[in-house]
């Protein structure tokens, strides 16, 4: 057996069971060794990008864990901006980058390059195999820093070794006390780890200053949305008479009948410090503090309004369950929530559709939530195009979202391929906005080829619309150039010829009649399907 099946023998031993990849010659070692790991499914895609998102929305449907096997420096530069994501999302995933032998390096051959430089920025940890020895704990090591850390962690392979023969028996879990790279139960000093005296010392303290309180909301980040998580927090809440909002972008949670009635702050500056202006005390629940995407002239990072008092109830990143079970038992200890608990209302779906009859984004996203079924998977990258989506969808079966937690665009359709691996029971549904969606349309090819019941809607403003938005913020006017330089309406992109091109079957809609026709359609056949809506501004 040489190191590339060994490696992949020790993936399978620490829970991670999927590859994907777009591999080169400096990975072909890996490919051979496929063919002995049959424990390891393997998944070609056409884009390392491709790769890299569909390792994070496998991760965020896990466990199990994906890998994606990717080829050198620039390989890995491909797939970087979905790995941001997936670091930001802190979704545990490993990626193998293939290298070349090390004597070959210093004659720097043409795909050379200074890998680890290239992974540190979009990953949370980093290594290269030089010996052969331990192998098996290494790759321990590397799985347990992303589940623990929550995020990417980069193994460099150089070919010889790879190639380096390890024994013909099946490589040994590595639980070895003298191996020199052991991590026991995977801990890390990154973490935040309370005394449990400490703890329940700080609970009650917390408890105390918060049960008599008003104006309280509980901003609740990816560490704390569990469904265990998310319950005993907007329970906690409720019993209290305080709010509960969610980060900007979540990564994954269960939405829907019977889950929790939630929102989550906006994405503007000006409209996060509206839906906190009458909070008085922000509580963290394994979150950062509020922050603008981009720095605006004249405003602040921050923007929690002037005289709200910031409270950590869990760390960014933290046990968030182990606090919050801690907190509940000192709110209980005070006796206090113990009245009638006051839940947000469920919205509920409004009948009718646009008089001009034309697709606007409050339509588009009541048209998804009426076709969605429970038990489905929602992937949301719609951006402007399908704003109140969010909010109507507490409204549908239960299902799971997931959300595009880093903002490096594109990653929506990646990410459907991911969830509809984890779960081929589940039908996906990618809401993809048009530009986002030119950012990896190779995505399409693979759906066909692993089979997979995934739906893209694709919204079609035709437009950069949110870079049109960000002018009007900042004050600037959209003359002929900057439209030119925002718009995607010359020429206008061909969707449905993309997805057949690919063996996607694809409709063109531009009615609310049309756009149910269409969602019908889609999901009467199991298997891939596109529907292009044209989305117009709202008036």
């Amino acid at each position: 057996m040489n190191g590339a099946e060994a490696i992949l023998r020790s993936l399978v031993q620490n829970n991670v069971d999927l590859c994907l990849t777009n591999p080169g010659t400096t990975e072909l070692l890996f490919v051979d060794a496929f063919e002995r790991v049959a424990a390891m499914r393997s998944v070609l895609v056409l884009h390392e990008g491709v790769a890299t998102g569909a390792a994070d929305g496998y991760g965020r449907c896990g466990p199990p864990l994906a890998c994606a096997l990717l080829h050198l420096g620039p390989g890995l530069s491909n797939g970087s901006s979905f790995l941001h994501d997936a670091r930001r999302a802190r979704t545990p995933l490993v990626v193998l980058v293939g290298e070349h032998y090390s004597w070959h390096l210093p004659f720097d051959p043409p795909l050379a390059s200074d890998i680890e430089s290239l992974a540190r920025p979009v990953s949370i940890f980093v290594q290269r195999l030089d010996r052969i020895d331990h192998l098996a704990c290494e790759i321990r090591r590397a799985v347990g820093m992303a589940v623990m850390r929550g995020g990417p962690a980069v193994v460099i392979v150089p070919q010889e070794i790879q190639g380096a023969e390890v024994g013909a028996e099946e490589p040994r879990a590595c639980d070895d006390p003298e191996c020199p790279v052991m991590v026991e139960g995977f801990e890390d000093e990154t973490l935040h780890r309370p005394d449990p005296e400490a703890l329940a010392r700080q609970s009650s303290e917390l408890a105390l200053r918060l049960s008599g309180a008003s104006g309280v909301t509980y901003l609740v980040g990816s560490p704390a949305l569990s469904e265990e998580a998310l319950r005993l927090t907007t329970d906690l809440a409720a019993s209290l008479g305080h709010d509960v909002v969610l980060e900007s972008f979540p990564s994954v949670l269960r939405r829907g009948e019977s889950e929790p009635v939630l929102e989550k702050l906006p994405y503007f500056p000006d409209a996060v410090r509206r839906a906190l202006a009458s909070t008085s005390v922000l509580v963290l629940v394994g979150a950062r503090r509020p922050l603008g995407f981009f720095g605006y002239e004249g405003q602040p990072s921050e923007l929690i309004p002037d005289g709200v008092e910031v409270v950590t109830l869990a760390p960014f990143p933290s046990n968030a369950l182990e606090e919050l079970k801690a907190y509940g038992s000192a709110v209980a200890a005070l006796g206090a929530g113990e009245g009638e608990p006051h839940y947000p209302p469920r919205p509920t779906l409004e009948d009718g559709d646009r008089s001009d009859g034309s697709i606007d984004a409050w339509t588009l996203a009541k048209a998804i939530v009426e076709a969605q079924a429970c038990g489905d998977i929602v992937v949301d990258e719609g951006r402007t195009g399908v704003g109140p989506y969010f909010t109507l969808a507490n409204a549908a079966p239960l299902h799971r979202y997931l959300g595009h937690s880093g903002g490096a665009i594109g990653e929506g359709m990646p990410l459907g391929i991911g969830a509809a691996l984890a779960d081929p029971s589940a039908t996906v549904i990618v809401i993809q906005a048009d530009g986002g969606g030119m950012y990896a349309p190779q995505a399409l090819w693979t759906m066909v080829r692993e089979r997979l019941d995934v739906k893209v809607v694709v919204v079609s403003n035709r437009a950069y619309r949110i870079l049109q938005i960000e002018l009007r913020q900042g004050g600037l006017l959209l003359h002929d150039r900057s439209k030119a330089m925002t718009s995607l309406s010359d020429p206008i992109i061909g969707w449905v010829e993309i997805a057949r091109g690919f063996g996607v079957p694809a409709v063109q809609v531009s009615t609310p009649h049309e756009l149910k026709s269409a969602l019908q359609e889609a999901r009467s056949q199991r298997g891939p399907f596109l529907i292009d809506v044209e989305v117009v501004e709202a008036r």
